[in-house]
């Protein structure tokens, strides 16, 4: 039976190593919340890390996902809701022995970028032979750029043929 992992105390820094902590680092985008953190000091016996977040008003982190390799030092959060606060911290594990030992970085916090609604009411008018109109509803403006793409169903690729400045 697999043990669970448990914290690092400050005796288990002997083993591990004081600096075998991920420092954590975030950037918010326009789309993402980019989350980047330092590689422990004791790489060669990181298994890999565990990124946890908590929404504003909740008590309790929840792990969105595990990076595995000790080189995996970064994350793309996608999954969030538009405006809402977050903290977020990682957490290194390794293998000592029979135990996995877990070591906490530093929490960060931000607010998430505005999430672009989708295009409403789309609309195809035949122009020519060659040329066809497109026209849509946009129901905000928080994009920076829109891309239309096109679909080639004979060998089933999508391709972007423009590109629009907001």
């Amino acid at each position: 039976m697999s043990q669970a992992p448990r914290k690092v105390t400050p005796r288990d820094s002997e083993i591990i190593g004081s600096t075998n902590k991920p420092f954590l680092s975030i950037n918010v985008t326009s789309s993402n919340i980019y989350l980047s953190w330092t590689q422990p000091t004791m790489s060669s016996t990181v298994l890999g890390y565990r990124i946890y977040r908590k929404a504003a008003g909740e008590t309790n982190f929840t792990l969105i996902t595990t990076n595995g390799g000790a080189n995996n030092t970064t994350y793309y959060d996608t999954n969030y809701v538009s405006l809402q606060n977050y903290d977020y911290y990682v957490a290194s594990y390794c293998m000592v022995g029979a135990t996995v030992f877990t070591a906490e970085s530093n929490i960060v916090s931000c607010t998430a970028p505005v999430r672009p609604d989708p295009m409403e009411s789309l609309s195809l008018t035949p122009m020519s032979t060659t040329q066809l109109l497109l026209s849509w509803i946009s129901p905000n403006t928080y994009f920076d750029e829109l891309e239309i793409h096109r679909h080639n169903l004979t060998n089933n690729t999508h391709n972007i043929i423009a590109t629009i400045p907001n």
